[in-house]
C-alpha cells in the first residue's frame, strides 16, 4: 500500500492505506511523463528454476491505477537475474530511456547493484556494454560490505546522488539462532551514498571506485556527526525515532500521567516471547556511545521488572533494570544472552532500596557493551556483552526502555522514566 501528503510533519495529513493488487515487497513507482503510473514489486518465483536449492526472487513491472492501487496490467517480468535474486527495484527515465535498477546477488556478501535499459517502461530491459554493471560492488572491502539497493535522487543544479545499504563490517557473519545467516555487524544495514555521473547514457557511481566511508563531491561538504539525543519527555507526544515491536494490542504509554515522565505499564508478555512487549525503542545511530536513562518501579508482584535494553529480537537481547522479589524487595537484575542464543538465568547484582530513582548506563563500544548502574553516587558494573552476540540480518540493534508482568500477569504500577539519552563521549 501507499499513503501520501503534503506536509511529512503533520500527522493529520496523512492520507489512509490505498493498498496494491498486487503482493510482494520492495514496491516503488514510476510517474511517467503520460500520466501513466507503473509499479515495481519483488516476490519469491516458485515457477523458475531453483538456484542452489532456493526459489529465485525477481521482480515485475504493471500498470496501476494510482488513486485506487487497481492493476491496469498484467505483471511482466523485469529482469531475471544469473545469480538468482533481483529485487529492490526502481525505474527512472532518464533522456528518453528507461532505467532499471535492481540489486542482485542477495543482501550479504554477494550484494551488488545492477542497471539495465529499455524505451519502454515494460521492458524488455538490456544490459549496458561491459565495465558498467556492477554499479556498486564493494566485495571485502574492510570497511564497507554488502552494498546495494541503491536509489537515485537528482538535486539541485541537476547533480545525481545514489544512495544504497551497506554494512560497516566488525565482526566474522554467522549463523545466528533463528538459522540465519547475519550480517558483519551488530548496527545492521546503513544508508551510504556516493555521487553519480552519465557517461555514454549509461550511470558511473562514485567514478568506479569502491565505496569509502568518506567520499569525494565537488561542491558538497561533509556534516559533523551528531554526538548528542536526549528525549527528556516533556511533550505530551513520543519524539520521533522510537519504535514498538509488532503491533501492540493496545497503547502501553503515557505521557500524561506524571508530567515530565514516561510511564510504560508492563504487559503479560516478556521480552522473551515474539510477540509485542511493553518496549519502546531507538535505533542504536553509531559504534560508540553512551545510552542512559533514570528509572523508579515499585512492582507489586515478585518477578515484575523495568529497564533498559539492548534489543534485536526476543532471541538475542541483553537487559538491566530493578525487579521485585519474592520477600518483597527490590534488586538490580542483569540478563544475557549464551552462546546458544538462550539467555541466563538472570542474576541478582544488588538490592535496593524501595522506591529510589536508578540511573541505568549502558556503554557501547565497537565490539562490547558494558551495563552500569548508579543508586547514589557510586556507579556500578552490572556486566558486559560482546556486540558479536547480535547478527541482525536486515536491521541492527536497537536502545530502549522496557516494563513487563510476571507469570502472565501485567505489572499494575507503571514504570516511570525522566528521560532517554545518547552521548558520544568527547574522547572517542
Amino acid at each position: 500500500f501507499y499513503v501520501s501528503t503534503d506536509d511529512i510533519f503533520d500527522d493529520s495529513k496523512w492520507s489512509d492505506a490505498v493498498y496494491f493488487d498486487e503482493v510482494g515487497f520492495d514496491q516503488d513507482l514510476l510517474f511517467d511523463d503520460d500520466g501513466k503510473v507503473y509499479q515495481t514489486v519483488t516476490r519469491f518465483d516458485f515457477t523458475a528454476d531453483f538456484t542452489d536449492g532456493k526459489p529465485k526472487i525477481q521482480s515485475w513491472i504493471n500498470e496501476i491505477d494510482l488513486a485506487s492501487g487497481r492493476s491496469l496490467t498484467a505483471p511482466v517480468l523485469a529482469k531475471a537475474s544469473a545469480l538468482g535474486v533481483a529485487e529492490g527495484c526502481h525505474i527512472i527515465k532518464h533522456e528518453g530511456y528507461y532505467y532499471f535498477f535492481t540489486a542482485e546477488g542477495g543482501t550479504q556478501s554477494g550484494h551488488r547493484e545492477c542497471v539495465y535499459r529499455s524505451d519502454s517502461p515494460l521492458g524488455p530491459f538490456h544490459p549496458p556494454p561491459d565495465g558498467i554493471n556492477p554499479l556498486i560492488y564493494n566485495g571485502d572491502h574492510p570497511d564497507i560490505q554488502n552494498t546495494g539497493h541503491m536509489d537515485l535522487i537528482q538535486g539541485d543544479g541537476g547533480r545525481w546522488i545514489a544512495v544504497f545499504l551497506g554494512v560497516r563490517p566488525v565482526f566474522e557473519a554467522k549463523v545466528d539462532v533463528t538459522g540465519t545467516k547475519g550480517m558483519p555487524t551488530h548496527l545492521g544495514r546503513e544508508t551510504f551514498m556516493a555521487t553519480v555521473e552519465w557517461v555514454d547514457g549509461w550511470p558511473v557511481v562514485n567514478n568506479r571506485e569502491p565505496i569509502e566511508l568518506v567520499g569525494k563531491a565537488k561542491g558538497l561538504s561533509l556534516l559533523p556527526e551528531a554526538r548528542a539525543w536526549v528525549d527528556d519527555f516533556s511533550a505530551i507526544e513520543l519524539q520521533l525515532g522510537w519504535y514498538r515491536v509488532h503491533v501492540p494490542l493496545r497503547s502501553f504509554h503515557d505521557l500524561r500521567k506524571r508530567p515530565g515522565s514516561l510511564a510504560i505499564y508492563g504487559s503479560a508478555t516478556t521480552l522473551d516471547v515474539d510477540h509485542s512487549p511493553s518496549i519502546l525503542l531507538q535505533k542504536q545511530p553509531g559504534f560508540i556511545g553512551d545510552w542512559s536513562t533514570r528509572v523508579g518501579f515499585t512492582p507489586t508482584q515478585p518477578g515484575q521488572e523495568a529497564g533498559t535494553v539492548v534489543w534485536l529480537h526476543s532471541k538475542a537481547y541483553a537487559a538491566l533494570g530493578i525487579r521485585g522479589t519474592k520477600e518483597g524487595e527490590l534488586e538490580v537484575f542483569f540478563r544475557r544472552p549464551n552462546a546458544e542464543g538462550k539467555h541466563e538465568v538472570s542474576h541478582r547484582v544488588d538490592s535496593i532500596p524501595d522506591r529510589l530513582r536508578m540511573t541505568l548506563i549502558i556503554e557501547a563500544r565497537q565490539l562490547e557493551y558494558t551495563f552500569k548502574y548508579q543508586m547514589d553516587s557510586t556507579v556500578k558494573e552490572a556486566g558486559r556483552v560482546p556486540t558479536s552476540s547480535f547478527h541482525p540480518l536486515f536491521t541492527g540493534v536497537h536502545l530502549g526502555l522496557y516494563a513487563q508482568g510476571a507469570r502472565e500477569v501485567p505489572c499494575l504500577n507503571p514504570a516511570y522514566f525522566e528521560y532517554a539519552k545518547w552521548d558520544v563521549p568527547s574522547t572517542e
